[in-house]
This record gives structure tokens, sequence and C-alpha cells, in this order.
């Protein structure tokens, strides 16, 4: 998963969005594009506070409508 979050178009997080669903047309298997972005990005940064769901790590969640797993485009359906 690339840094460049933001890159002047677009609302902030769009081009993650888009970066995940180019993976996913690559053939890689949603699963593992979720484990790239989370525990695989943070051990490659060298954090040990981020990228899985355990106690005394930080944790950011949204809720979606719909499966990412299935379709990865659910994650543009972010529930309020």
């Amino acid at each position: 998963m690339g840094t460049d979050t933001f890159c002047g178009f677009g609302e902030f997080g769009d081009i993650a969005h888009i970066e995940l669903e180019h993976y996913e047309r690559a053939g890689i298997p949603p699963l593992k594009i979720f484990k790239m972005a989370t525990s695989d990005a943070a051990q490659h940064l060298g954090v040990d506070d981020l990228g899985t769901i355990a106690p005394r790590k930080l944790l950011e969640m949204i809720l979606v409508d719909g499966d990412p797993l299935s379709n990865i485009t659910a994650l543009h359906r972010i529930s309020p």
C-alpha cells in the first residue's frame, strides 16, 4: 500500500481505495490486500502498535455497507 494517500485530486483517502481496487484487478485476493494495507504495512514501517486488532494496539475502524471481501468497492460505501 502506497504512502501518498492524497495526490491533489479527489477527497482525502480516495487514492487508497483506488489502489486497493487495482490490486484486486491484478488478481490479489481481497484478504491478502487487507493484510498488505494493515499488518504488512505496520511491519514494514517497524511499528508495533498498529496493523492488527489486539490488546494495547491503536485501532481505527470503519463500517461499510457490503462485504469488501467479496467486492472491494464496498469500501466506498462507508456507513455513517
